[in-house]
Order: structure tokens, then C-alpha cells, then sequence
């Protein structure tokens, strides 16, 4: 049977844990076919919001190594193929597809819709704030920052006040309280 590592863990692919890999999914705001590319690009916002050397929060370590963690299992998770074969809850073997459309993220989800407005607001307003990409021309603009912070929080908002709750809601507002210690 194969195996992924984590942590030094040897775990058999096809007992991987569903709860850890949807938490992580969700902390990340990936769908179940994420890249690397994707993978990395939600990392490198979520460290910007949460690097204990930034964030004013006092659970800022805490939290850098739960982004830690989530990023190196992802990516073990997505180099290992481990996604092509799960269990359900009972135990029962379930392929890929059936997982995908039995899963909590179809593309036609509102929530993670409005979810990926936000975040993706977000990345690119750090992105181009840090200089990250090739238009330097924000770099360093704290008030093109601020007013995208803004932008991405109306979409945060929105999902938490407008829609039913949802699998979304709980990490919606961790971004808003992410956001507002930036607007300080």
C-alpha cells in the first residue's frame, strides 16, 4: 500500500484524513484540485497576514505553524496523488470523481463562490503591495492596500451577513480580523 509522510508519519495513502485535508482546503481556500502554483500563492497570503513579525496578534506563532503545517501536508498530499483514492466515512473505498461530486466544493457552491472573491481580492492586494509580480508600481502603497483590504472585506462580509451560514463563514471572519488589525 502506498504511503505519504507527514511530520516524519508514515500514513497509509488511502486512510488519508478527510477532516484534516478539507480543514487545511479550507484554510487555505482551495477546492480538492488545487495546484501548487494555487497552493502556494494562498501560502504566501496567509503568511502575510499571520507572520509573527507582522501580525499584531498574540497567537501569530500559533498560527504560522498551523499555515505551516496545512502547506507541507497539502503539498505531500498533492505530490503523492493521494486525492485519486479516499475512504469515506464508513470505510467504503470511493474513487476521485465520486468524491469530487459528493464533496463539499462543486463548482456551482455560492459560498466557496463568494469565498474565492474575497481571497482572491485579497492575494492580489498583497501581491502587489510586497511587489510580487511584475507591475511594481503599488509596491509599498499603503493606501492602495487599505482600500483593496477594504474591497476584500465587503466580499467577507457578504458571505457571513447575506448568505445562510455555511462552511465558509468561520474562516470569513478570521480574514475580516485579519484585515481590520491591518486597517488599524
Amino acid at each position: 500500500m502506498p504511503f505519504i509522510s507527514f511530520m516524519n508519519e508514515k500514513i497509509p495513502q488511502i486512510a488519508l484524513n478527510r477532516e484534516k485535508l478539507n480543514t487545511y482546503l479550507l484554510l487555505f481556500g482551495l477546492r480538492e484540485n488545487f495546484s501548487l502554483e494555487e497552493l502556494s500563492a494562498s501560502y504566501r497570503v496567509l503568511a502575510k497576514l499571520n507572520h509573527p513579525d507582522i501580525s499584531k496578534e498574540d497567537n501569530s506563532i500559533e498560527a504560522m505553524t498551523e499555515i505551516n503545517e496545512g502547506y507541507h501536508f497539502l503539498k505531500e498530499v498533492l505530490s503523492s496523488g493521494a486525492l485519486t483514492l479516499q475512504t469515506d466515512n464508513a470505510g467504503q473505498r470511493t474513487d476521485r470523481e465520486t468524491w469530487q461530486s459528493g464533496g463539499k466544493f462543486s463548482p456551482e457552491d455560492i459560498f466557496y463562490n463568494q469565498y474565492k472573491k474575497g481571497f482572491t481580492i485579497l492575494k492580489k492586494s498583497f501581491e502587489l503591495y510586497y511587489g510580487d509580480n511584475e507591475d511594481k508600481s503599488l509596491a509599498g502603497n499603503v493606501d492602495y492596500l487599505k482600500k483593496e483590504l477594504l474591497r476584500a472585506k465587503i466580499e467577507f462580509s457578504t458571505l457571513i451577513n447575506d448568505l445562510p451560514y455555511n462552511q465558509w463563514v468561520n474562516d470569513a471572519i478570521d480574514k475580516i480580523n485579519s484585515i481590520n488589525k491591518w486597517l488599524d
